[in-house]
Formats: structure tokens, sequence, C-alpha cells
């Protein structure tokens, strides 16, 4: 979903980058001149300049206070604001195989532990398991599931359906995420507001910022009517009706039928990527058709195609091994947590990408560290060692 938001927004007209972090927010007066920027992966800076309509809207959710720490005036450092803003709760997710008892679609209970609503989803094949509910003030770039995260999970689904027996053995993936909460000292997590606030700067000094301040995916459409109003408001101008509740996302949208153009794909890959990508589906079809030998699965026995690999550099802002297995594909949820799809994945990159040797290498290593701090349990590390890169081997 955040990805077709992004893909919408490329589409309207606005400018995305990747992997692209502010720096600097440059504070002239009560206001933020311009931006220093910083390419991530060549190290090189850049400024974007503002003017005087110029609004900051930052939504960067859990690390919405590390932003406002990067305030510079002349050579000093000058956050926005001196309070915090965000208090972060852990929610854990772990994903395992059809067992025994499993719900055909989706089932919705509480907790015996704590009575915290948890639910079990039938996703891709897999069920989907969480989720939990933990204070946060680790770091933002190694968020996992313990392992009391992980048995507590196990354990209420062998509650709620005893035949499932579920064990440590059993899940496949693990995931977690950082809720971007408001700050709030000595509240239970299940008490703290999950609705959301749009963060006027205007009273820490700093007339042209706004941070969103908690909120959920399922609403992001309103969330956004909601800020653009605001940013209107602070630029005095008009506010028309607003039509995105009505605008379908870029797989919505009606396209030719992908029936046309399956010459290469047969109909269970053509049902695979079309739960995926829905009528971008055939944009895929079009690799496939140009390139027949794209249309094989990167593992065997599993749905995905090398047709996926190109697309998703070509056409989804994908950068890195961790983009194309975690955040565009389901390849980390399959196979040793995506890693023996790593050989298939640096061949068709070499080959359809032009991607080096020496960049495939640097990804292998990337992606062995953010599978190790973010989604391989504690208690299965010991059965993961960093990568030989293929120049060295």
């Amino acid at each position: 979903l955040c990805l077709e938001v992004v893909l919408s927004a490329q589409a309207a007209g606005a400018a995305v980058v990747n992997y692209v972090t502010v720096a600097q927010l440059l504070r002239s007066g009560k206001r933020i001149s311009s931006l220093v920027c910083c390419n991530s992966e060549t190290g090189e800076t850049f400024t974007v300049q503002g003017h005087d309509q110029t609004v900051v809207i930052n939504t960067s959710g859990p690390w919405v206070d590390q932003v406002c720490q990067r305030g510079t005036q002349g050579n000093a450092a000058a956050p926005v604001g001196k309070t915090r803003k965000i208090g972060g709760t852990r929610g854990s997710h772990i994903i395992v195989d059809k067992f025994p008892g499993a719900p055909d679609e989706a089932l919705y209970v509480e907790a015996l532990t704590d009575g915290r609503p948890f639910f079990i989803l039938s996703w891709l094949g897999m069920y989907l398991i969480g989720t939990t509910d933990i204070r946060f003030e680790g770091d933002l770039d190694k968020v996992h599931a313990s392992n009391e995260e992980i048995d507590y999970l196990l354990n209420e689904t062998n509650r709620v359906i005893p035949t499932a027996q579920l064990t440590r053995e059993s899940v496949q993936f693990t995931y977690a995420g950082v809720r971007p909460l408001p700050y709030t000292e000595g509240k239970k997590t299940s008490s703290i507001t999950r609705s959301h606030v749009l963060y006027d700067h205007t009273a820490e000094g700093i007339e042209n910022m706004v941070s969103l301040i908690g909120g959920k995916l399922t609403t992001h459409r309103q969330v956004g009517e909601e800020m653009v109003a605001k940013t209107l408001k602070k630029q005095q101008q008009s506010r028309s009706q607003s039509a995105t509740r009505q605008a379908p996302l870029p797989g919505a949208i009606a396209a030719s039928d992908a029936k046309a153009l399956l010459k290469s794909a047969n109909r269970d890959t053509v049902a695979h990527l079309r739960s995926l990508y829905g009528t971008r589906t055939s944009q895929v079809l079009t690799i496939i058709n140009e390139f027949p030998e794209l249309g094989e699965p990167i593992l065997a026995g599993q749905p995905d195609v090398k047709a996926q690999i190109v697309y998703s550099v070509r056409s989804e802002l994908a950068r890195t091994y961790v983009d194309i297995c975690r955040r565009r594909t389901a390849l980390s949820m399959r196979g040793n947590y995506g890693f023996d799809a790593l050989p298939v994945l640096a061949e068709v990159l070499k080959r359809y990408c032009g991607w080096s040797e020496e960049r495939c290498d640097h990804n292998l290593l990337d992606y062995y560290t953010y599978m190790r701090d973010n989604c391989i349990p504690d208690y299965q590390l010991d059965q993961y060692q960093p990568p030989v890169a293929a120049s060295v081997a």
C-alpha cells in the first residue's frame, strides 16, 4: 500500500526520491528556508531551496523527533522544539505455514495473557499472526520480534486453536515495526491514543512546518486530506474539493486485458501476479513476453518469477536486495529468509539491470545485516553466518 501511494504521487507529478535523507533543516527567522539532503548511496549532498510559500511536512513516522533535531541556524544546532513528540511501541508478527485448524480467512480474538486483540490471517498461502504492543526506546533501524513476543503469539494461537500445536520451529518469518504514537509518560501502551495529531510547530517558533504524530495506515487518505488542508491554510490558498476518496491507486486503474499479453506465463503465474500488482500485472507480463526466460520461478515450487526482480528495479524504485526481497515481493518470507533466492537475484540484476559484481556483493552483506537485525529470531541467529561475496569466493 505504501508503494502504491508513492507511485500514485509520482504519477500525479510529485518528485519522488529514494535513499535520500534530510541532514539539516536550515532555519531563517521563524521559517525553515531550505533542506540539506544527502544521497545515502553516493554520499553526495544537495540543497532544496524553499520560497515564501514553502511548507515543510514531517511525516517520518517514528523518526519525527530525529528530523526535528536536525534544525540548524548559521553554524549552530537549532532543533525545532525541545519537547519529545513520539513515544513508539513495537508491534511484532510471525508467519507460519498452514496448520491444522487454521481459519479459512481470518480469526480475531483477545489474548488470554493480557487481553490484547490479536489476529490470525490467511496470507499468500501462509498465516500471519500478530501483534504485540511494547514500548520501544531502541535503534529504529534495528526492530525485531523478541523471543518472548514470538512465544506469546505461538502460545495464544495454540490456546485458541489447540490442534495447531505451533512451536518455534513452525515460524517461517518474523517482522516488527514501531508505531509512531504520541509520547506519554506512565500510561499503559494499550491506553495511548491511536488518533493522529497534525502538530503545528508555530508554537515552537517555526511557522512553516507541520509534523504528523500517530495515526494509522488504514486512515492514510483522511490524514492526507487533513494535511493538505492545513498546508493550504498556511499558504493562504483556497481549498478545492479533494478527489482522493474516489481516486484509485495505480494497481486498481483499468488496464489492457492481461490475456492479450499472456504468451510466456502460465495461469498460476498470472494469478500470483494479479494478487500482487492488480492491473499493473500487464507491465510484468510485458517483460516476460520480451524475455521469456524471466517467466521462470525464482525458487522452485514458489510463485515469484524472475520478471518481478526486473520490474521492481525498473518501475518500483527498488535499489537494494532488501528493497526487492522485503519491500517489493515476498521473497524474504520464502526459502530460508530469502537467502536461497539471492544467487538468482544477482544473476538477473547483473544481466538485465546492469548491476556490477561489486554492487551485488555489497548488497549481499547488507541483506544479511538487515535480516539479522530485523527478521531472524534471536534463537535462530547461530544458524546464519555472514555470507562470502562472490568476488571473494
